[in-house]
């Protein structure tokens, strides 16, 4: 046989390619299903983390300012925020934090949601208490919401000592 012989032919057939772009087609689409999933599943993780963070400072803020530090959840669970609530202390269900002392508002990572039981009030101790200052412990619901309905994911109990612990 003769290495050289002209009518050899390097190349594909068209049926080899056609197989090939499937192929790649098919790996791409559950790679991008994968990465989807993950983005959900680090959202979720990233809220719980977010809000044990957010819960420290306002705790931490509300002893450093001597004064009743208001968590307050939206009421969509999309967003929540936080301010202090001044002498003469607000009466009204649900306390507010008084004008010009917001401190923060972050929004929840995309797809999640968050509910709580009963209002977060810290005192100036640090503790978790309602609007007649008792000593109480809410539970917080965590919800995600990339399939179009919310979906419980996560319960946590905020201890009246501030101490956020997770189901």
């Amino acid at each position: 046989m003769n290495k050289y012989n002209k009518n050899y032919q390097f190349g594909f057939t068209i049926l080899e390619l056609i197989v090939a772009v499937a192929l790649a087609g098919i790996l791409t689409a559950a790679a991008l299903l994968n990465v989807s999933e993950l983005r959900v599943t680090f959202n979720k993780s990233d809220a719980q983390n977010q809000v044990r963070e957010q819960l420290r400072v306002a705790q931490f803020q509300s002893v450093a300012e001597g004064g009743r530090g208001v968590f307050v959840i939206a009421a969509d669970g999309k967003s929540y925020l936080f301010g202090y609530d001044y002498l003469p202390y607000d009466t009204t269900n649900p306390i507010a934090p008084d004008v010009n002392s917001m401190k923060w508002k972050y929004n929840m990572p995309q797809y999640t949601k968050i509910a709580s039981t009963e209002q977060i009030i810290f005192n100036s101790q640090g503790n978790v208490t309602d609007k007649d200052g008792i000593l109480i412990s809410p539970t917080l619901t965590f919800s995600e919401t990339s399939t179009g309905s919310d979906v419980q994911y996560s319960i946590a109990k905020l201890s009246a000592t501030g101490v956020l612990t997770f189901n």
